[in-house]
C-alpha cells in the first residue's frame, strides 16, 4: 500500500472534521467564524456560507477517501490514518477557537 494512500486517508479525515462544525452551525442558522477573513477566523460568515463551505469540504473528503484511494473500514490501518486526521484537525480547531474567543473577551 503506497504511503500516499495513507496521506489521502489522513487528509480525508481532516476535511471531514473541518466540515462538521461548519455544517452544524450553518444548519442551526447561526453565524460562524470565516476561514478566509483578514485576520483568519475573526469576522463572522452567514449560515448559507457555512453550509456551502461544509458541503465543499465533505466533497473533498469523499473524493480523497473513495475515489483517490481504496479506503476500507475493515482495515485498521486505514481507520487509524483517518482517525488521526480527525484528531489533528479537531485539536487545531479547538486551539484556534479558544484563542479567538479569548481575543473577543478583551
Amino acid at each position: 500500500m503506497p504511503s500516499d494512500d495513507y496521506l489521502s486517508y489522513f487528509l480525508g479525515g481532516a476535511f471531514l472534521a473541518h466540515a462538521l462544525p461548519y455544517l452544524v452551525v450553518g444548519i442551526s442558522r447561526r453565524p460562524n467564524q470565516r476561514p478566509f477573513a483578514k485576520p483568519p477566523y475573526v469576522s463572522n460568515a452567514t449560515p448559507a456560507f457555512n453550509v456551502s463551505w461544509g458541503i465543499v469540504e465533505l466533497g473533498l473528503a469523499y473524493v480523497l477517501l473513495c475515489h483517490r484511494s481504496s479506503f476500507s473500514l475493515h482495515n485498521p490501518y486505514h481507520v487509524l490514518a483517518l482517525s488521526f486526521g480527525i484528531l489533528v484537525m479537531s485539536l487545531m480547531f479547538a486551539f484556534v477557537f479558544v484563542r479567538s474567543h479569548r481575543r473577543s473577551l478583551k
